[in-house]
C-alpha cells in the first residue's frame, strides 16, 4: 500500500473488495510503504495483519473537501459557460461562485457523517472504542511507529516481512520459499517506457519501495502464491528494489550498486 489518499467512495469499494477477499478463507496482509494516508489506510483496515515501516506516513483517520473558485480566472481568460439547473443545491459545487451559507452547512454535514463512518470502522477493525479512535484521529498523521504503539497497526517491518507472515497465516511450509508473482505482469515494452498514469500497466515495473499497487496490498492464496501488482524491496526487501533506479533497480541490485540509486544533482550554474 503506498497511496496519499483520495476518494472516500472509491477507498469504500476497495476496503469492501478487499473484506470479500478475505471472507473466502485467504489471509489479506498489508504492507505500507511510504506512505498509506486517508484512503490508504481505510484499506488496509480489510486486512487480517497490517504491517508498516517505522517511518510510513500513516492517515490521516479524517476528511475533507471543497472547491477552487476561478470565476475571475476564466472571466480575464475569456472563458464563458451557461448551466441549467433544478434545486436550491444543483449549483452548489460550481467553480465560478463560492459557497452559500446553507451549501456550506451542507457540506459540513456530509463530512461530518464521512468522519463518524471513518472513525467507526477503524474501531471495528482495530478493536479499539470510538472514544479512542477519535483521540488518534481528528485528522493526524503518525508515523508507523507511532501507529504500532497506538494500535493502529499490527507489526513493524517491510514487504520481506509482511511476505513472510502472509506465508505463515497461509499454513505453508515453514521450510519452503515463499513464492511471489506479480500480477499484472509488465511486458518488456512497458517495463522500459514512461508509463502514462498510475493506472497504465507500465507504472507497477516503476513502482515505489513497498508498494503492492492495486489497492489490496499483499493476497496470498495457498499454493498460488503472493498476488499483487508492484516492486519490492526497500530497506531489507525483496532484490533492494529503490525507485531511483526505476525498471532497472533489479540489475541494479544484482550489480551490488546503491539501493539508494544513482546519485543526480542539477547543474549550480554561477555563484555570486
Amino acid at each position: 500500500m503506498n497511496s496519499p489518499g483520495g476518494s472516500y467512495v472509491a477507498s469504500d469499494l476497495v476496503r469492501r473488495e478487499a473484506e470479500r477477499f478475505r471472507a473466502s478463507g485467504r489471509p489479506l496482509v498489508v504492507s505500507m510503504g511510504d506512505v498509506a494516508a486517508s484512503g490508504g489506510y481505510f484499506v488496509s483496515l480489510a486486512a487480517d495483519l497490517i504491517v508498516a515501516n517505522p517511518g510510513t506516513l500513516t492517515g490521516s483517520i479524517g476528511v475533507f473537501a471543497g472547491k477552487q473558485v476561478v470565476r475571475e480566472l476564466l472571466d480575464k481568460v475569456g472563458v464563458g459557460f451557461g448551466a441549467v439547473a433544478e434545486g436550491e443545491h444543483a449549483l452548489m459545487m460550481s467553480p465560478r461562485r463560492p459557497f452559500t451559507v446553507g451549501e456550506r452547512e451542507k457540506l459540513e454535514e456530509f463530512l461530518d457523517r464521512v468522519y463518524a463512518d471513518f472513525v467507526d470502522k477503524v474501531a471495528a477493525a482495530r478493536r479499539l472504542t470510538r472514544e479512542q479512535v477519535h483521540e488518534l484521529a481528528r485528522g493526524r498523521v503518525w508515523t508507523g511507529a507511532d501507529a504500532h504503539a497506538y494500535g493502529l497497526v499490527d507489526e513493524l517491518g517491510g514487504l520481506t516481512d509482511a511476505l513472510r507472515l502472509a506465508w505463515t497465516r497461509a499454513g505453508l511450509p515453514a521450510g519452503d520459499t515463499p513464492r511471489v508473482r506479480l500480477a499484472p505482469k509488465p511486458s518488456v515494452l512497458e517495463r522500459v517506457r514512461t508509463p502514462k498514469s498510475s493506472e497504465d500497466r507500465g507504472a507497477a515495473a516503476t513502482a515505489r519501495p513497498g508498494i503492492l499497487a492495486g489497492g489490496l496490498a499483499a493476497l496470498l492464496g495457498a499454493g498460488s502464491g503472493l498476488g499483487g501488482s508492484g516492486a519490492f524491496g526497500g530497506a531489507g526487501g525483496l532484490g533492494g528494489f529503490a525507485a531511483g533506479w526505476g525498471p532497472w533497480a533489479p540489475l541494479a541490485a544484482r550489480l551490488g550498486l546503491p539501493v539508494g540509486g544513482p546519485l543526480m544533482m542539477p547543474p549550480l550554474g554561477r555563484i555570486g
